[in-house]
């Protein structure tokens, strides 16, 4: 049996928690306690557990005017939202409810009463999730009548017969037997939770529609039926049924709720169901068929499809959990591409805010978290977009707790045709959290054209995918030729470039990086290179050894080009330097000195660790300016020209002997 305890947690100034054992028990009491302010009456609570679902319930008993009330919740990071009144305003009552808690875990909340010239808030109330308070052992699926400390509210009705006794083909089990008597009526059967119903309702959701009883029939081929309801509310209720197949042994049979009886509700999913009834040959009075003894035992829900990574919304059974939030509106629709496959269509409405966008595993999470970890940290997702150069945001966070989160940012190359982006969580974007290898995330939100108000536009997306995962067979290293086609060189776009491993326009027995600055880049736009890799070894800066080379095609002379060196996982440890091209439509190779970092960026530390390389042709101008351009480089080396004597320059300096003088214009 379960034991609980019920505590107050009141907030003591500065100084520190104090716990306060009360004598209400946890799902529900009447208190004056408070974390701030004070109050004169009180407060009535209550906590309900359905299917994972907490549901608090507060009514403030001071009588005040203009209230409002906010639930505040600390499991374990601070969340604040605003509930929704319930009865009649002088009730001053509020509810919330909070999916996705895991039974027997602790869930810490204090509901904060905001009103003209005031506000209070209650005690931090700590309420054990799946509790109903009854002091014994909850009722809830599965069912298999072996323990003598739960009541099962076995009820009887029509003219049936039940009691719980010894398995007739194994004394060790404990089954229901079942008398149909001879009086029954066509409709008679037993109900198992009849008044208090199971401790969590029935999860049914799309996808997981199915229960599962093992059954004993004299006979073969009757219906049996299985009706679940809502306690206290006969009205809500779903029927289902099915035929026996074998007599006079034991079998399973299964019940699928989405075929309900002729006749009968259909399931509705936002409907609590937490009792259930069994019908042994329904339809056929005992009078007809005379007395029969029927046996029963493990009644399960059966749990639907799981949700994990990849998803291709290409399953109509599966629950998605897509939930739009701040304007936007989704549906999974017919692909307008591909008739034979499915997307994700989100409208960023007229007026839709600029964090606008769709979460995707709401409240079931992926049943594996997004597998993050050093040197893997990208996710891809394929997207339409009616027009090129929007960032798109992805966002991976912990499924009940919005405080544990990490977001990064894409940007669309192409208008009105589908590509793959890649996000790569290592670089979080600005203001947000860094990734936490120790944390669990198990769901993403997409955000179209983030920080941009809606206006009416649509957008497509598929296949979420976590990766790309290639382990390099070899070690990737300075130098770089891209002549290797078994090597995964980490190559990822941003800001509107595309690149890929071409063949060389100028040598067919040579393969380079050819990258287009789409017209719709960004003036920052660029790629990276060993992106979720990073090099083996560092790059080997040192006083006096701070040069890159990279061999360069550009169809324009005299234009910027710039390098930057970074930590793999850290985007605040870096150091960028240019250099300029001289050459239209030929080859050269340029000298990056990271002795001498661009304007306004950090300076080169060498005690830091650079493992991975991005470089931003034409630097500075957006694709826009000049359209779309197309540049090849290839051989990324470290050096370039010849390093200084290691005690540096002697004078007299005479320029005679073959070293590195340090000139520079």
């Amino acid at each position: 049996m379960r034991s609980f305890s019920f505590l107050f947690l009141l907030l003591a100034g500065i100084t520190g928690t104090t716990w306060v054992q009360a004598q209400n028990t946890e799902c529900a009491g009447t208190s004056m306690q408070a974390s701030d302010g004070t109050f004169s009456v009180g407060y009535n609570y209550s906590f309900t557990t359905n299917g994972g679902n907490v549901t608090a319930e507060f009514q403030l008993l001071d009588p005040q005017i203009g209230l409002v009330a906010y639930a505040q919740t600390y499991n374990p990071n601070f969340a604040e939202v605003q509930m929704n009144g319930v009865g009649a305003p002088e009730e001053q009552t509020f509810t919330a409810s909070f999916p996705g808690q895991v039974d027997g875990t602790s869930f810490n909340i204090a509901c904060k009463f905001a009103f003209a010239g005031g506000l209070s808030t209650t005690a931090i109330l700590t309420y054990t999730v799946g509790s109903n308070c009854s002091g014994g052992t909850s009722l809830n699926l599965p069912i298999d009548f072996e323990s003598t400390e739960i009541n099962y509210e076995l009820q009887d009705f029509g003219g049936n017969a039940s009691s719980i006794v010894d398995d007739p083909t194994d004394p060790s089990n404990k089954v229901v037997q079942s008398i149909k008597t001879i009086i029954a009526e066509d409709w008679a059967g037993t109900t198992v939770g009849d008044v208090s119903g199971f401790a969590q309702a029935i999860p049914f959701a799309p996808g997981a529609t199915s229960m599962s009883v093992r059954v004993w029939s004299p006979v073969a081929g009757i219906p049996v039926r299985l009706k679940v309801e809502q306690v206290g509310d006969p009205g809500i209720s779903v029927e289902t049924e099915t035929l026996s197949t074998e007599a006079m042994v034991w079998e399973t049979l299964v019940f699928d709720f989405s075929n309900e009886v002729l006749g009968t509700a259909a399931i509705n999913f936002s409907s609590e169901y937490n009792k259930a009834s069994i019908f042994f040959n329904f339809g056929t009075s005992g009078l007809d068929a005379g007395q029969q003894i029927f046996f029963w035992d493990n009644m399960e829900f059966i749990a639907g499809a799981t949700l994990n990574l990849p998803v291709n919304f290409e399953n109509p059974e599966l629950n998605y959990g897509l939930v739009d939030f701040g304007g936007n509106q989704s549906q999974i629709i017919v692909d307008p591409t591909d008739a034979n496959n499915m997307v994700v269509e989100s409208i960023k409405t007229i007026g839709a805010a600029t964090w606008a966008g769709t979460t995707l595993a709401e409240g079931v999470g992926f049943e594996n978290p997004i597998p993050f970890a050093p040197g893997a940290t990208l996710m891809t997702v394929r997207v339409w977009s009616p027009t090129a150069g929007i960032q798109v945001r992805l966002k991976a966070e912990a499924l009940n707790n919005t405080a544990i989160s990490v977001e990064t940012e894409a940007t669309t190359s192409m208008a009105s045709q589908w590509e793959t982006l890649t996000f790569n969580f290592a670089n979080q974007a600005a203001g947000t959290a860094a990734i936490n290898f120790g944390s669990i995330y198990s769901k993403v939100s997409i955000f179209f054209n983030f920080g941009v108000e809606g206006t009416g536009l649509t957008y497509y997306w598929d296949d979420v995918e976590f990766g790309p995962l290639m382990p390099p067979p070899g070690e990737l290293n300075l130098p770089l030729t891209f002549e290797d086609s078994e090597l995964n060189y980490g190559l990822v776009d941003f800001g509107g470039n595309a690149s890929e491993i071409v063949v060389d326009p100028t040598d067919p027995d040579n393969m380079v990086v050819q990258s287009v600055k789409t017209a719709g880049a960004e003036l920052w736009a660029g790629t990276t290179v060993a992106e979720g890799i990073g090099f083996a070894t560092p790059i080997p800066f040192a006083p006096g050894a701070t040069q890159m080379t990279v061999r360069v095609w550009s169809p324009l002379a005299g234009i910027p080009v710039r390098l930057k060196a970074e930590a793999l996982s850290n985007q605040n440890i870096s150091v960028e330097t240019e250099a300029t091209t001289t050459l239209v439509s030929q080859w050269e190779t340029l000298t990056f000195n990271f002795a001498n970092q661009a304007e306004g960026t950090a300076a080169i530390n060498f005690a830091s660790d650079y493992r991975k390389v991005s470089i931003f042709f034409n630097f500075g101008i957006p694709g826009a300016v000049t359209g779309e351009q197309t540049y090849y480089w290839d051989d990324v080396a470290f050096g370039g020209g010849i390093d200084p004597p290691a005690d540096g320059l002697v004078l007299p300096v005479t320029f005679e002997e073959e070293i590195e003088y340090g000139l520079v214009d």
